[in-house]
């Protein structure tokens, strides 16, 4: 009887070490039934119930893994008193996955895992702490978060711990929490400091991963983008210690190299191998990961070459996924926030449709989008307004008139109750131009640049180039040349105070405008923007 449960662990953890997850889940499943016979209190039953909840838990099944490691603590406690370092662990660990249900509950076991292995004087109470602050990043407490962990870093500064894996963990989670929300430098500093630490531990391989594609980024927002090159890149390599625990990270690194191959090098063809293998690298994971971030790179990416055929696929696929559940789902059955994905991929599938006239297909969708979104999501909600703009532009466009101007109408008696956005309002102008209300065009932008204006007094510099940039592509439609060459060259001003001149992120975002402006049949402005952003791109 023991012989069996010991040989299941032994095979268990060879497929562990191979990310074998669904083959060390039979072994341990075969451990666990052995260890049951071995009566109802036992310390290897334990064991059992902690490394099947860890293989339940790689393979997605959270909440088998949580009754697992709940019953595992009780024997614990029993087993070893209620204040020793197995019942600490097992508490992290039920707080490390409870953050995917109950927030508060997870809260709780982590405090309690904190002082228990405070009072067994376990340095391991670091993993518990850090754990904690993640779960206070997630609930918006950031400044408790940051507390937490600076504190933590003091401590362990000044008493260096026997793993110094420890420290390693505890500058990454500070780093990434400063370049989340506060100061983008220090993490930098911290981040690399961490990086060596987390490397040198193949047990941390997962966070070195995440140091390194959090440097990638880092650089990236700098542009130093050999460096940011150079991260991703080692990034990826660091992944193929543990390919599957690292594949989100993997298909991250993969992605934000696409981007930078296509905002900084305009690499096409190489953006697109690797959004291939960023796509393989999702497919590939246990359980499959999300595609969405593949999906906005392939945007990014077909926006410059014209070929939408693969980012409409995706959103089909996406789309069509989520609709199922939710059109199958029975009366009262929970579908999980499907409803919202679907309408996200629904809209933006329609929206894709539109770019390229395909107004019947553009229109099945949208019409879907308009009448989930009126159900879920409310009147002033940003799915409803963007899914009623996108079916008022096609019916715009396909000759139902009375349609597009009733929910023009409807559109601007939202503005009166200040409940619509002026980034918004300004894609009803070009409808209303359309269908043949111009007037009401015109009284339309002469509100909209009061409310700019508006803005800006109040300081919203942040919203002001894309304002400008919305309300001069507005007065093109207007035929009302003169205000909109004047509203894009204060809209390139603002861009540039927001960017800095000669950063390649303002020429990305002009060649994007010119485009747009290209296609409204403003080819002036649009050779303006697009020469400007040569100039640019011809000084790197």
């Amino acid at each position: 009887m023991f012989q069996k449960w010991k040989q299941c662990i032994e095979a268990a953890s060879k497929e562990c070490e191979l990310e074998n997850w669904q083959a060390a889940e039979k072994h341990l499943a075969t451990a666990l039934a052995e260890a049951e016979r071995f009566g109802y209190n036992n310390t290897r039953l334990c064991e059992s119930l902690c490394k099947h909840a860890e293989a339940l838990a790689n393979l997605g099944r959270v909440g088998e893994a949580l009754d697992e490691l709940d019953r595992a603590l009780g024997i614990a406690k029993n087993a070893y008193g209620p204040v020793h370092h197995e019942v600490a662990t097992i508490l992290t660990q039920i707080g490390r996955l409870g953050t995917v249900y109950a927030l508060d509950e997870a809260e709780k076991n982590l405090k309690q895992a904190i002082l228990v292995y405070r009072e067994v004087r376990d340095e391991r109470a670091a993993l518990a702490i850090e754990q904690l602050a993640h779960l206070y990043g997630m609930q918006g407490r950031q400044d408790e978060a940051e507390s937490l962990l600076r504190d933590l870093l003091e401590h362990l500064e000044t008493n260096p711990p026997t793993d110094p894996s420890l420290l390693g963990r505890t500058l990454l989670a500070l780093g990434n929490m400063c370049m989340s929300y506060t100061d983008d430098d220090e993490a930098a500093v911290l981040i690399e400091r961490a990086l060596p630490i987390l490397k040198d531990d193949p047990e941390c391989c997962q966070q070195a991963v995440d140091a390194a594609s959090s440097l990638g980024k880092h650089y990236f927002g700098k542009e130093q983008f050999e460096e940011a090159e150079d991260a991703y890149d080692q990034a990826i390599e660091l992944a193929t210690n543990r390919p599957q625990a690292c594949a989100r990270y993997t298909a991250e690194a993969l992605v934000r190299l696409s981007r930078l191959q296509t905002v900084v090098h305009q690499n096409y063809e190489l953006a697109e191998e690797l959004l291939v293998q960023a796509m393989d690298a999702c497919e590939a994971a246990v359980p499959p990961l999300s595609i969405s971030l593949v999906r906005a790179e392939y945007a990014r990416l077909a926006q410059r070459t014209g070929m939408y055929g693969r980012v409409e696929a995706l959103d089909r696929l996406l789309f069509q996924n989520y609709q199922s559940v939710v059109d199958n789902s029975f009366g009262g059955e929970s579908t999980y926030g499907y409803e919202m994905l679907a309408i996200s991929h629904g809209q933006q599938l329609a929206e894709l449709l539109c770019k390229q006239r395909k107004w019947k297909d553009a229109e099945e969708y949208s019409r879907w989008v308009v009448r989930m979104a009126d159900r879920y999501c409310g009147e002033t909600a940003l799915y409803t307004l963007q899914s009623a703009i996108t079916l008022a532009t096609i019916c715009s466009e396909t000759g139902q008139s009375g349609e597009a101007s009733k929910i023009c109408d409807r559109l601007i008696e939202l503005d009166r109750k200040d409940e619509i956005d002026c980034l918004l309002l300004a894609r009803v102008v070009p409808i209303l131009v359309k269908i043949g209300r111009k007037d009401h065009g015109e009284s339309l932008v002469s509100h909209l640049q009061r409310r700019i204006e508006n803005a800006a007094l109040d300081g919203m510099r942040d919203y002001n180039a894309s304002a400008y940039y919305r309300l001069a592509l507005a007065n093109k439609h207007l035929g009302r040349m003169e205000e909109a060459r004047e509203l894009i060259a204060i809209a390139v001003a603002e861009l540039e105070e927001e960017t800095g001149a000669e950063s390649i992120f303002l020429a990305f975002v002009l060649e994007d405008w010119a485009e747009e402006l290209e296609e409204a049949d403003g080819a002036e402005m649009a050779i303006v923007l697009s020469s400007k952003a040569a100039d640019i791109r011809s000084k790197r």
